[in-house]
């Protein structure tokens, strides 16, 4: 007789391990099949990732020793009981986007709390942050990052690491509110920038969905980053018009004016923005093409001015030996200047 076989697997939330547009999977190396549990069930054989045997750790955060554990170190030694184990803090939560980088979060207020690493594990973004304490990643196609921490607050981030929108709150006398969270443990993205959000401690999933503002940014974004700098320019001035107020729109149509070659008026756009990197570039830009415009001007009048030099500089010479003559009225006598005549008259 048969004995029915037991089959023990691990299964993961897409978004946390494969990324957003991954089927449910998990370290079978084709995870992306949508027959994995059945196959699973089934008992059929299956290659892990890697043999199934351990690689090696990847991108640990570093650790941080505070000034009175080096005053312990140095008192105690290196390896005393009084010092303790020094560890770092632990990657709360982890997503890897379409292109193999791996981005984690840490519960914590420095360079660690959202990492995009390469295949090298070495950290790829450092952006000033607003927030800290994350405890969710996700990321969409585009490139956007999403991040949630444990006050509730959700936040969207560009490819780059620059801020777009900040959103959500903790849900601190747990009146169950739409956008509004108790412990946020998982985030999922799709491309059409709809946020589902896995709260703990309220076992809920909620479904947020960007507004027309959110929208129009999003767009503008989109066809910017496909290259698509004048069609850009229509969203990002209807963004500045709903609110003049988002400097990241002013810098997009910044961008997309200094692709067009139209330096003077992404100068104007940058400094609505207040980037100044991106000013200076349209300075320079601006300042070549004068030149470049004005430069048969500029050859004319320094020739004019160096045959206008040649012809007085001779001059110059000759006119400290020019004999001027001052005749009196109804005098014989005469005024010799230039070279004086000092024998009798």
């Amino acid at each position: 007789e048969a004995s029915e076989l037991s089959v023990q697997w691990t299964i993961f939330r897409p978004g946390h391990i494969l990324g957003p547009g991954f089927w449910l999977g998990c370290y079978p190396e084709n995870s992306r099949q949508p027959d994995l549990l059945r196959r699973i069930r089934s008992g059929e054989p299956m290659r892990l990732v890697g043999g199934g045997e351990f690689l090696g750790y990847y991108g640990a955060n570093t650790s941080r020793i505070s000034v009175l554990t080096h005053i312990r170190r140095f008192l105690f030694g290196k390896d005393s009981a009084v010092v303790g184990n020094i560890v770092p803090i632990s990657v709360r939560n982890l997503t890897i986007d379409e292109k193999g980088m791996v981005y984690t979060v840490t519960e914590a207020g420095d360079d660690s709390a959202l990492r995009r690493l390469n295949v090298a594990g070495k950290n790829t973004m450092t952006p000033d942050w607003q927030g800290d304490l994350n405890t969710s990643v996700a990321v969409n196609s585009y490139g956007s990052i999403f991040t949630a921490n444990a006050n509730g607050t959700i936040m969207e981030y560009t490819a780059e690491g620059d801020m777009l929108f900040l959103f959500g709150a903790n849900d601190v006398l747990s009146e169950q509110r739409t956008g509004m969270f108790k412990s946020v443990e998982g985030l999922v993205v799709d491309d059409d920038y709809t946020i589902f959000v896995l709260d703990a401690n309220l076992n809920s999933i909620q479904v947020l969905r960007p507004t027309e503002f959110a929208d129009l940014v999003h767009r503008a974004f989109t066809l910017f980053q496909e290259g698509k700098y004048a069609e850009s320019k229509a969203p990002w001035s209807e963004v500045l018009r709903m609110n003049s107020l988002f400097t990241y729109a002013s810098t997009g149509l910044g961008e997309a004016l200094y692709r067009e070659g139209n330096y003077e008026e992404a100068m104007e756009a940058f400094r609505n923005g207040g980037y100044r990197q991106g000013y200076s570039d349209a300075w320079w830009e601006q300042r070549s093409n004068i030149l470049h415009s004005n430069m048969s001007t500029v050859i004319y009048v320094a020739a004019a001015v160096w045959v206008l030099y040649a012809l007085v500089f001779p001059l110059h010479k000759i006119i400290p030996f020019i004999i001027v003559y001052i005749h009196f009225n109804d005098s014989p006598h005469r005024c010799q200047a230039g070279i004086f005549n000092n024998g009798a008259s």
